[in-house]
């Protein structure tokens, strides 16, 4: 149920730059009422003009693939993009096997998904093929663009990582990450907690981690880390 912290930031960019954004935790919906149905709930919501769907660690290839399913049955028309070092280690392979995602995002994302989000609001100034980082499908095919585009600590620092107000449930989400994932989570609850971004990247090769430097390397085109400012 843990969210990617990156995905936070993404998601206040995107609301900075004039568009509405919704989010679902899905595992935490499960939490708090075991007989939810996504389907429905999909169903009640306007349509958007794009979904996005995390896929950072490797366990969560079925689920976070099957959630694109179960978008696509209800939203046909609506284009899907995925990211995180998962998505961005097999993106060839998924859009080659899973049709029901559109675009991928590889390595990191913050200019990317502007401007996909532009595109896919029509604003017609901004083509795919200009898009850094992204992979689409062209005639069928898996088509790469030039991976251009790697975050700074400037583009970091001016990022918003904390607010989560345009989450389904956020102070669930809040009291999950402040108690542990053993715990019910509670509607209200009075203890809450953060993760919070404080760089990306790693100058380490951990055996037991894919966030390692030789995988930020292969990628995201990252060689060490990025830090924020103390401020």
């Amino acid at each position: 149920p843990f969210i990617p912290v990156g995905v936070v930031g993404l998601m206040n960019l995107l609301r900075s730059s004039g568009w509405q954004v919704a989010g679902l935790n899905l595992p935490i919906e499960l939490i708090i009422e075991p007989t939810f149905n996504f389907h429905s709930w999909l169903a009640q919501q306007t349509l958007p003009k794009l979904v996005m769907i995390d896929l950072h660690w490797y366990e969560h290839s079925f689920s976070a693939l099957e959630v694109a399913k179960a978008v696509k049955s209800v939203w046909a028309t609506v284009p899907i993009v995925i990211g995180g070092l998962t998505a961005s280690n097999f993106a060839e392979e998924i859009l080659t096997s899973f049709p029901v995602i559109d675009f991928i995002v590889r390595g990191d994302a913050e200019k990317p998904l502007q401007l996909l989000a532009r595109y896919c609001c029509g604003d017609t100034s901004v083509q795919l093929a200009d898009i850094p980082n992204l992979l689409y499908r062209a005639n069928g095919k898996p088509v790469q663009n030039l991976r251009s585009y790697f975050a700074s600590p400037d583009d970091l620092d001016q990022l918003d990582f904390v607010t989560l107000d345009w989450l389904d449930h956020w102070q669930s989400y809040a009291a999950l990450q402040y108690s542990g994932a053993g715990v019910i989570v509670l509607r209200e609850p009075k203890l809450k907690g953060h993760w919070l971004t404080v760089g990306r990247g790693c100058v380490f090769n951990c055996a037991y981690c894919g966030g390692g430097k030789k995988s930020h390397a292969e990628l995201a085109g990252r060689n060490g880390y990025v830090i924020r400012s103390p401020e």
